[in-house]
């Protein structure tokens, strides 16, 4: 990727070295202006580096778009030729994933990244001039940017994963309040609708929750930066007062970089997130790159071993290529049916789909809640009761092998838990895919897909 966009990146990288670098003339003639009194010259030359680094500022925000838009180019020209070969089949869903997720990721993490290989060298740059004024001084304001450098990367990777948790419990919330405004009262079930607002009351208490606790640990990053700069503060001024050497343009000079230097801080940290995040999507292109009309290859060849006879739930994170093996399982198992993620249902009654086949205890236990939908067509239906009946009607099929992508995360988790106890009931070989371990998992086998177990997310 870098070889074919280099001509941008190497472009807008040297835009923005200049323009992070005009600050360091700047403090040098504050320094001047302070301990030589030559103040005329001072001035105009900061005036003309302000000016400078506005135009470079402006030219440098076009230079992003564009190096943007190349790494974005070379990411769909390598779809678009993917597509075109012979006998690749790609989804809607698919493209549509890498195009508004992975690829807007990977781009944005290019343009962080320019940005803070600028900042670094700003960094270095200030930290040398320092050091040459004094080296003890300059060890003791390094200390307090590595301490926040430590707290940054692991308070920040704890908001982010609060922030996933929290989009996963929005999803959930919204589709909740879909249910009951669109369905609950045209169906005018008043369990029904009861039902419905306890799920959304419960996705609304934990999305709070959650939403409290991310905003708790920002304001504590916020807070540690701000007490870090002021310590350095003090540090400084401690020096200044404890070593006649140090003239009051080096006070200047070091309380401006020690400002700066706790900015590059924040921006390391934060390009450590990213880069550790824009994998997972760099991971998830390649898997759709990777897999040709067969569907014979995946990037991330963790060994999936499925337990006969009972219920196997395959655990990781979006994108990280559960849909590819579940296929994988589906054309390798002849005696296997698969329920994907976005079913489709024929324009017949409900119970013509579902009763024909079904065993009778399975009719009298209703386990898949279909019953009170019996007198509705499809088109009447929401999206989690079209998933119970697409699922009811799997069940029909005397398969040994039921496979299931995602087809579990709208249930509520009572509805949820009956269904899993009755995949143990059955004892045939079930194979279902999320991204967490729920409480209605007790009993099940756990397959960890794409992370360590010990890593996995759990509700």
């Amino acid at each position: 990727m870098i070889r074919q966009c280099r001509k941008e990146i190497m472009k807008n990288m040297a835009i923005w070295i200049v323009a992070h670098n005009l600050p360091l003339i700047a403090a040098l003639c504050l320094d001047a202006y302070f301990d030589r009194n030559n103040s005329v010259f001072a001035v105009a030359v900061i005036a003309i580096l302000g000016i400078a680094r506005i135009i470079l500022i402006k030219y440098g925000a076009y230079t992003d778009i564009c190096c943007q838009q190349a790494v974005s180019g070379h990411y769909y020209d390598r779809l678009l030729n993917r597509m075109e070969m012979n006998g690749s089949k790609i989804s809607n869903a698919q493209i549509e994933n890498v195009l508004n997720d992975d690829v807007d990721r990977i781009a944005g993490a290019v343009s962080y990244s320019i940005d803070t290989i600028a900042n670094v060298l700003y960094g270095i740059i200030a930290v040398s001039i320092m050091a040459f004024i004094n080296i003890q001084l300059t060890l003791w304001i390094l200390l307090l940017p590595c301490i926040a450098f430590l707290l940054h990367v692991v308070l920040k990777k704890i908001i982010t994963s609060q922030r996933e948790r929290l989009k996963e419990t929005t999803q959930q919330f919204s589709f909740c309040l879909n249910e009951v405004f669109e369905y609950g009262r045209k169906i005018r079930i008043q369990g029904k609708e009861e039902g419905l607002l306890q799920s959304m009351q419960e996705v609304l208490d934990q999305q709070n929750k959650m939403g409290i606790g991310a905003g708790l640990l920002t304001g504590t990053v916020t807070s540690v930066s701000g007490f870090l700069t002021d310590a350095s503060l003090l540090v400084i001024f401690a020096f200044y007062l404890a070593d006649q050497t140090m003239t009051p343009g080096d006070l200047v000079l070091f309380t401006t970089y020690s400002f700066d230097l706790s900015g590059i801080v924040q921006y390391i940290s934060s390009l450590v997130l990213t880069l550790f995040s824009v994998k997972v999507q760099q991971d998830h292109f390649e898997n759709v790159m990777c897999c040709d009309e067969k569907k014979e290859c995946i990037k991330n060849k963790n060994s999936v071993q499925i337990q006969q006879g009972k219920v196997n739930i395959i655990i990781g994170e979006n994108g990280s290529g559960k849909s590819a093996v579940m296929e994988q399982l589906w054309e390798s198992e002849e005696d296997s049916v698969l329920l994907p993620e976005h079913v489709h249902l024929f324009h017949d009654t409900i119970s013509g789909n579902i009763l024909l086949n079904m065993k009778k205890e399975t009719q009298d236990e209703d386990i898949f809640c279909v019953r009170d939908l019996f007198s509705h067509t499809i088109d009447e239906l929401s999206g989690g009761e079209k998933m119970r009946v697409a699922m009811a009607r799997t069940f029909v099929h005397s398969k040994e092998v039921i496979l299931l992508d995602n087809n579990l995360l709208s249930f509520h988790p009572d509805l949820r838990k009956r269904i899993i106890e009755y995949f143990i009931r059955s004892k045939k070989t079930i194979v279902l895919t999320d991204t967490m371990i729920r409480p209605a998992y007790d009993g099940c086998y756990i397959i960890q897909y794409g992370k360590n177990k010990n890593e996995l997310k759990k509700l």
